[in-house]
């Protein structure tokens, strides 16, 4: 007789069960659903069973020719070895070799409880099961250990579906001592972006030195600023007296140099497990002296943390596209889990084709054309208080242009003046007493209508104009040595067109090259400086905008060469593929976007954006 078995679980058979939905977010005078899209209790799945072994199925149920005998507990199944043996890896191993149980027939399934065991051969000889709430981790498991994969998958996909911050973490520690990985991805990305709500759950507190380290480590994961790592560190320090041990390496986890020095004064060096260790107070120092010289070499890590699965609002602000003369400027954003769009605040100047940038909770919008004229005004919408107001102006006028945000500054650099491309560069930092826009280090080449965006602290500003030439290079911008470095060339020149990051990565889709209006992706690496193509967008697009959001990239509106576009499209880069989604409603053509990011301290309810089942049950 075999004996075989697997670990018992270590999660409740209620912990998959669904929570309350989320409260609804406030922003922009609006409210934003945040509630998950309603799933079933149960999934029935059906894979048809090859012709060859249908008649084990009739057998069974006259009770036939049995040769075979699974035993679980005190119970046993009866089946049919020929049948077991072709549809399950792990009893083809004990009954196509010559051992006493290819002899007996006889296996028994350890740590199997019988519901388990019956519904797993009931699929075998029928290829239907449910999956519950209740069994889908006794069936997981049980199909893993015995190697039925498209029972594997259907649960892993029943898993995911309904991943909550109650669950994720036991989720992803089962999946861990069974040695299932594919949803290892999946679970990570939904942990990444909830971290800060379940960091709250008992079992965070539970989590190893090691496997904390682990977490605190990726630059994927979601929040606001450092200080709320800091603080979930502490959290699970003051959990236990013992893990104090831990507190030099797990200080170090913390991206100290992205933290205030009033704040590393005031907060971190008072907290007790930093104050009583000579070590940390030690490193605090040094974290001093990376802030003040961001080029210095120290122990911390100081990029920016960036999760490209949180949850953004995209907000396209300004209008400007075939109107002679148009009355008002627009606001509307998007929501990407609803797949609807949502009309807002109008301007309060008349502008398009503007610079858009996102600081804090604030929404720049930041110079552009009022149909007679390029700008150097701005204006500045708290979407807390649903409020515009007048901001800085520019130094120069400009529309066009390129635009980032770095540690909380905005840069906007290149575009139109009306007469000439610009290769200029502005800065502001609406955190200073007297905010004003200060002229820094010019780029190496004009640029009007070029893409932009951030990544790595850096300001990329890729392609554009000079007047005369469209360009295939780019060029970076580090805050730091205050020097501009080239970038490799795009396989196409390309202006009026836009770049997002993603995955570390930069994308850029669309344009127009001199001669036609682009449709192309392509992504450029900067690990190894080199652009790849990619599948190309539905339609031609140019000066449409690239956002991201849940872990997709979005892209909207344009003008293809006759028409200004209202479409939207999302690329998905798991599958490089496109999809269209809602159309904007009150914009038409160009426009540019920011992401409003949902405070990362509220918990995004959908694990991994399945657009085309919301997009359904919308």
């Amino acid at each position: 007789m075999a004996s075989s078995g697997l670990a018992p679980s270590s999660l409740s058979s209620s912990s998959m069960a669904t929570v309350d939905a989320p409260p609804v977010y406030q922003t922009a005078g609006k409210e934003v659903d945040l509630s998950s899209k309603p799933l079933p209790s149960s999934e029935e799945i059906y894979h048809e069973v090859p012709e060859s072994y249908v008649q084990y199925a009739a057998l069974r149920t006259e009770l036939k020719d049995f040769d075979a005998v699974v035993v679980v507990g005190d119970q046993k199944i009866e089946a049919h070895k020929a049948l077991l043996s072709a549809r399950v890896p792990f009893f083809r191993g004990l009954f196509d070799v010559p051992m006493a149980e290819s002899a007996a027939g006889m296996v028994t399934l350890e740590n199997f409880n019988y519901p388990t065991a019956k519904a797993l051969l009931d699929y075998i000889y029928a290829g239907r099961l449910i999956i519950d709430e209740s069994n889908v981790q006794d069936l997981l498991m049980g199909a893993n250990f015995l190697g039925i994969e498209p029972v594997q998958r259907a649960c892993g996909h029943f898993m995911v579906k309904r991943l909550r911050v109650e669950n994720a973490l036991p989720v992803h520690m089962m999946c861990k001592l069974i040695g299932y990985h594919d949803i290892d991805d999946l679970v990570t990305r939904f942990i990444d972006k909830n971290f800060l709500s379940i960091s709250h759950t008992p079992e965070f507190l539970t989590l190893s030195a090691s496997e904390l380290e682990c977490l605190l480590k990726r630059d994927s994961i979601n929040v606001d600023e450092e200080k709320q790592v800091f603080d979930v560190v502490t959290c699970w320090m003051e959990e236990d007296g013992d893990k104090m041990k831990h507190a030099e390496s797990l200080l170090m986890c913390v991206r100290c140099p992205r933290i205030s020095e009033e704040e590393m004064d005031v907060v971190l060096a008072q907290t007790l497990w930093v104050a009583h260790s000579q070590e940390c107070m030690e490193l605090l120092e040094k974290a001093k002296e990376q802030r003040r010289n961001p080029s210095l070499e120290g122990p911390f890590e100081t990029k920016e943390r960036r999760c490209d699965e949180a949850h953004n609002l995209i907000f396209a602000v300004g209008l400007l596209s075939s109107v002679q003369n148009p009355s008002d400027s627009t606001m509307a954003f998007y929501e990407p889990i609803r797949n609807k769009w949502t009309e807002c605040q109008k301007l309060p100047s008349i502008r398009g084709r503007n610079g858009v940038a996102v600081c804090g909770r604030k929404i720049y919008a930041i110079g552009g054309n009022d149909s007679k004229e390029r700008l150097k005004t701005c204006d500045v919408y708290d979407s807390e208080t649903d409020q515009w107001t007048e901001a800085r102006n520019l130094n120069s006028v400009r529309s066009a242009m390129a635009t980032g945000v770095i540690d909380g500054k905005i840069y906007v650099a290149g575009g139109y003046d009306g007469r000439s491309a610009l290769d200029s560069m502005e800065m502001l930092n609406p955190s200073d007493p007297e905010p004003a826009w200060t002229t820094m280090q010019q780029m190496s080449e004009l640029r009007g209508t070029p893409a932009s965006c951030v990544l790595n602290g850096m300001l990329y500003v890729i392609g554009g104009h000079d007047g005369n030439h469209i360009h295939k290079d780019g060029e970076y911008y580090n805050p730091a040595t205050k020097t501009w470095t080239a970038i490799a060339q795009m396989k196409d020149k390309r202006c009026r067109f836009n770049a997002a990051v993603l995955n570390g990565q930069i994308y850029v889709a669309g344009g127009f090259d001199g001669a036609a209006f682009l449709r192309d992706l392509e992504r450029y690496d900067p690990a190894t400086n080199t652009w790849t193509v990619l599948k190309q967008m539905k339609e031609r697009r140019s000066r449409s905008a690239l956002a991201v959001s849940c872990g997709k990239l979005y892209v909207f509106g344009g003008f293809d060469g006759l028409n200004n576009v209202t479409t939207v499209e999302m690329y998905d880069p798991a599958t490089d593929t496109w999809t269209y989604r809602a159309e904007m409603t009150v914009h038409s053509g160009g426009i540019f976007v920011g992401c409003l990011p949902i405070p990362a301290s509220i918990p995004s309810p959908v694990a991994n954006l399945e657009a085309d089942d919301i997009a359904a049950a919308s």
